[in-house]
This record gives structure tokens, C-alpha cells and sequence, in this order.
């Protein structure tokens, strides 16, 4: 019998990593939170796999500066004469990461946006955080107007329900692979580093007294609350990074979503797999 491959969670770090921040912390812990945070708002950049690069003859690029965060933004679109559609991707991807799912849609006739995170692919700065992406989403709203439906993936899925339970036109949001409870996020990160539960604290109090917020008010589900637009919410068993029970306590938020369960696929493939980018240019596409 051949043995199922697991998916890799995370990114891997190295033990003398992981020992530096233990001694670093034992040693000065207010210095080890501060450079953990660091860390921690810094998105890794990817090679962009060739597949990705060829789809670059379909979409045009163009760099937005955006005041309020004082970054300048990389904006893609496959335009088009239809409804306009916002794919947010994940943390440490990029905005052409979705192209499939977004030439899918140009072909049924939406004009597609999608654009790369402050930090990300060819958008400035070297750290970021939420707050920054969904005041992103709210300057494109403004420049292009009100969007049909989002898409979101990861991070972006979370970004997607923030921006919904804001907006008044908003007619449909697929999330695929969302996070859903940022303190889980923020323990998942610190756990992954080897840091104690104590700087898991420090630095969640930290974050908030530093953006006067409630980290807990950004949970996707919480959001989901807020969001009555149909809603199709799509996540894979096998989902190594973002576990399954975050699909399904967003779907048990928002009483017009639909669930999508998918097997194998992980964190990252779903956003190539023929089924997954058929089902979601199917749910935006029908009435």
C-alpha cells in the first residue's frame, strides 16, 4: 500500500532558530517578544513557479500609492465589461497566486482585481499586518467602485469577511482555506518559533496597545456573524495549516454560507485544482 503523503505545515524552522529565541528570551524576553513581532510581520517571498509567470500575458499591472499607509501597491486586472470581482490572496503569497481562479471569471465576463499585500510580491515596504491589508481593500472599493463578489485564500479569506460585514453592495464572498481566530494564529507563531505561552501574551498585548484593537474582534467567524450574503466556504481535511474546524465554525456563523469540503488537496494546491475553480466561478456566476 503506497503511504499518503502528508502536506507540509508551516515553514520550516531551523533549531538554531528556534534555541536563539529560547536563549534571547531567557535572557531579555521584553527583546525577544519585540524581535518575535518583527518576525512575525514579516511575509516571506516565494519563487513565483513558471505556470504562474505565463499567465501574465492575461492581466495588466500597475502600482498604487495608497497615503494612509504610505506603500505603494501592486494592482492587477483582467479586465472586462462585467461585475467587478476582489481576489485577496494569503499571507507570504502574492496577487497572481489565484490566476486561475481569476481567468475563469474574465472568461465569464467579470472584470477581475486582485492585487499584492503591502510586503508582498512587488508591493513595497518589508512588514505589514491586517489592518494594513483591509485598508487596501477599502482604497480599491473607492478607485474601482463597489465589488460583485471577493474571493479570498488564507489570510485573505479572513480580509474578505472584514470587508464584507462593511460593505452595503456586496453580493457574495468565497473564502478558501480561511484562518479563522487570530490568537490562534499569533500562538500557532510562537509555538512554531519555540517561545514560552508568556510571549505568546506579551505579544498579543503588544500588537494591541500598538493599533488600539481587540485582536479577538477580528476572528473570520466573528465576522461571519455580520455577513448575510451567500457565502461558499471551501477547505480541505487535509489542510495542515489552517485546520478544517475553521471552515466549519465560520459556516456555522454566517447561516447563508455553504461548505465545500475537499480531500488531499491541502493549503495551497486547492487554489489549482480544476473542481475548486469551477466551484467557485459556478457560485459567483449563477444568481
Amino acid at each position: 500500500m503506497t503511504k499518503k503523503k502528508k502536506h507540509q505545515q508551516g515553514i520550516p524552522v531551523p533549531k538554531w532558530l528556534k534555541i536563539g529565541f529560547k536563549t534571547l528570551e531567557l535572557i531579555a524576553p521584553y527583546v525577544a517578544m519585540r524581535t518575535a513581532a518583527h518576525v512575525f510581520s514579516k511575509p516571506i517571498k516565494f519563487r513565483v513557479p513558471k505556470h504562474e509567470k505565463r499567465s501574465i500575458v492575461t492581466y495588466s499591472q500597475q502600482k498604487h500609492h495608497i497615503s494612509e499607509i504610505d506603500r505603494d501597491i501592486m494592482v492587477y486586472q483582467w479586465e472586462n465589461t462585467g461585475e467587478k470581482v476582489l481576489i485577496i490572496h494569503g499571507w507570504s503569497s502574492r496577487g497572481t497566486q489565484m490566476y486561475r481562479i481569476a481567468e475563469k471569471l474574465h472568461q465569464a465576463g467579470f472584470h477581475v482585481v486582485a492585487f499584492d499585500a503591502p510586503a508582498h510580491g512587488k508591493s513595497t515596504g518589508k512588514t505589514t499586518n491586517m489592518l494594513q491589508i483591509i485598508e487596501v481593500t477599502q482604497y480599491l472599493k473607492h478607485y474601482f467602485g463597489d465589488f460583485y463578489a471577493l474571493v479570498g485564500h488564507s489570510l485573505g479569506g479572513n480580509i474578505a469577511h472584514q470587508y464584507a460585514r462593511a460593505a452595503n453592495k456586496l453580493e457574495k464572498t468565497v473564502t478558501i482555506a480561511a484562518v479563522d481566530k487570530i490568537s490562534t494564529v499569533f500562538a500557532n507563531f510562537i509555538k512554531m518559533v519555540g517561545l514560552s505561552d508568556k510571549t505568546y501574551r506579551r505579544m498579543t498585548h503588544y500588537f494591541e496597545q500598538k493599533y488600539s484593537v481587540d485582536i479577538n474582534d477580528y476572528d473570520t467567524s466573528i465576522a461571519a456573524k455580520e455577513v448575510n450574503i451567500p457565502s461558499l466556504v471551501i477547505h480541505d481535511k487535509q489542510d495542515f495549516d489552517v485546520g478544517y474546524d475553521c471552515a466549519v465554525q465560520i459556516v456555522k456563523n454566517n447561516k447563508n454560507a455553504t461548505l465545500m469540503t475537499t480531500e488531499g488537496l491541502g493549503h495551497s494546491k486547492i487554489l489549482n485544482d480544476s473542481k475548486v475553480v469551477e466551484a467557485v466561478a459556478s457560485f459567483i456566476i449563477n444568481p
